[in-house]
């Protein structure tokens, strides 16, 4: 009986201390363009590559040595960031060019003017920092020759929280969104 008692003590014990802080999660939030263009084509956007380091469902934060990461347990993203930005990128872009259809591509199958490939090379920055996204882009047209490549490097001052950070990452993606809307809409007038 004694054991018994010790057991179930334990069990309370290790069940009070074995409680964990509550995980928030976060989603991009699409941003108002600087500029629209009158342009109609079909543009589809390519899953958003990333490299390893933030293709993870912890948010990361860089440590201001610029060397370290920390990946937070308890900020999370409420899905995987590729996709995430994919639509993000996809509604952004659709608010810069509003005659235009532009959507997520899902299928080798669907057929657009333009697709839009973005591989990012860095989206991360330090609390009380700035934030900084690095990402190549390109543009092709049907027959899948790249009509554009450019690398866009953009950076915005980030405060001390994550919720701050995730605003800050979505304005950065509206920028890339407006800079590429910017191209497309160029390629049209020719």
């Amino acid at each position: 009986m004694k054991k018994w008692i010790a057991f179930l003590g334990l069990f309370f014990l290790t069940a009070c201390i074995g409680t964990s802080l509550p995980t928030t999660f976060y989603t991009l939030k699409a941003g108002e363009p600087t500029k629209t263009f009158p342009t109609t084509a079909t543009i589809g956007v390519d899953p958003v590559k990333l490299p390893a380091f933030l293709d993870k469902p912890q948010i990361v934060v860089r440590q201001k040595d610029g060397i370290q990461l920390k990946f937070s347990e308890t900020h999370r993203w409420s899905e995987p960031l590729s996709s995430l930005l994919q639509r993000t990128l996809a509604e952004d872009m659709t608010r810069a060019l509003p005659k235009a259809e532009v959507k997520p591509k899902t299928s080798a199958r669907e057929r657009f003017d333009y697709v839009v490939a973005v591989e990012i090379a860095d989206l991360s920055g330090a609390f009380e920092g700035e934030m900084t996204l690095d990402a190549w882009w390109s543009i092709t047209d049907t027959s899948g020759y790249a009509i554009a490549r450019r690398r866009t490097t953009l950076s915005e001052p980030l405060k001390d929280s994550y919720a701050d950070l995730v605003l800050t990452q979505g304005k950065l993606v509206n920028r890339l969104a407006d800079e590429i809307a910017r191209q497309i809409a160029g390629l049209r007038k020719k």
